[in-house]
């Protein structure tokens, strides 16, 4: 994210070999799996290094920070447990730190609830961090994120030197730092995900594909559910279901199989 002087806000004007903060990613990425108020079109420009923003003056996908959370901000458990944020403890009656989170308590503010509620929880954590992990351009991960550390819901805990903010390494959520890993060890075989190129589907890249396994229509793109399949390479295929339904899907043409950590239900 680049802010520079007078005009301020400057993500996308800097010259190669300069990679900037995305912060387009980091609202997209929220709103669509949580909020759900992003359309599919936008979502998917975003999942693709943000063309618009950083395909120029010869920057390649790279240029693409990609981020869910930041040093300020929620952290990614407090995304999926807090609806407001909770800055009470750094003497300014909470009236500091931003209420632009597109975040969603799940149905009971706090990190605490019964199971279910924290089953749906613990998706949304898997679908943000598969789609960070999993997307072209670079990947930034908040440390901490990765095995369920959370503020409590203080998104700006800059003045916090204290257990609110300190790593608990004891605490940490083994499962959640094992899924990320698998998702890392994933993104390493997945050339399209690290290369140079920009996914265009006239060179084969990149296919964006309904649930029926067909091009997504124009409807589709700006008012379809919140459901495709990205094809690349006719080698990986990234099904995304942001809908609150199971959906059954027809795969493209060939073997599929599921790797970790991807579960498969079928």
């Amino acid at each position: 994210m680049g802010i520079l002087g007078e005009g301020g806000y400057q993500v996308g004007n800097f010259p190669p070999p300069f990679a900037e903060w995305n912060d387009h990613f980091r609202d997209a990425a929220r709103r669509f799996w949580l909020p759900r108020n992003l359309t599919t079109g936008e979502f998917a420009c975003r999942f693709a290094a943000s063309s618009d923003v950083f395909k120029r003056n010869g920057r390649t996908p790279g240029a693409s920070v990609n981020l869910l959370t930041a040093h300020d901000g929620f952290t990614l458990r407090d995304c999926v447990c807090f609806n407001q944020k909770h800055n009470e403890a750094n003497g300014e009656e909470n009236r500091d730190g931003t209420n632009s989170n597109y975040s969603d308590n799940h149905g009971k503010e706090g990190l605490g609830g019964p199971l279910d509620l924290m089953e749906r929880r613990r998706d949304s954590i898997h679908a943000l961090l598969a789609t960070l992990l999993l997307s072209q351009g670079t990947p930034m991960l908040l440390a901490g994120d990765e095995h369920g550390h959370s503020q409590h819901g203080n998104n700006n805990a800059y003045c916090q030197d204290n257990a609110l903010t300190w790593l608990d390494w004891q605490q940490a959520n083994r499962g959640l730092t094992t899924f990320t890993a698998a998702l890392i060890r994933l993104r390493q075989q997945i050339p399209a995900l690290t290369g140079d190129s920009w996914w265009e589907e006239d060179d084969g890249n990149v296919r964006w594909l309904n649930k029926n396994a067909q091009p997504l229509s124009a409807d589709e793109w700006q008012n379809g559910p919140k459901l495709m399949q990205i094809l690349l390479s006719d080698r990986f295929l990234i099904a995304i279901n942001a809908t609150l339904e199971v959906t059954d899907i027809v795969l493209p043409e060939g073997e599929w199989r599921a790797v970790p950590p991807i579960r498969w239900r079928g």
